[in-house]
């Protein structure tokens, strides 16, 4: 994943920038909602807030974990509007 993770969070800021409905989330051994970090304006400051913000960065993953936190806490109030990015 990190061959290609500053290409996906660029993609990720571009979206969250031109749609301000946009909320995204990172798992790893967590789910770490990193919309507000991706919210500056400065790409580089964007993608640093972002990586600040997931505790568990590289650390491997809890998919079936991640994806539980998810539906549990933040699916009801996507109403059809989820991208995903593996």
């Amino acid at each position: 994943m990190s061959e290609y993770t500053r290409l996906v969070l660029h993609f990720l800021h571009a979206i969250t920038d031109a749609r301000k409905r946009v909320s995204v989330f990172l798992f790893g051994t967590r789910l770490t909602n990193v919309t507000r970090a991706l919210r500056s304006r400065d790409p580089d400051e964007a993608l640093a807030r972002c990586s600040s913000a997931v505790q568990d960065w590289a650390g491997g993953t809890r998919i079936a974990t991640s994806l539980h936190t998810f539906n549990k806490l933040w699916a009801g109030g996507c109403s059809g509007r989820v991208l995903s990015c593996s």
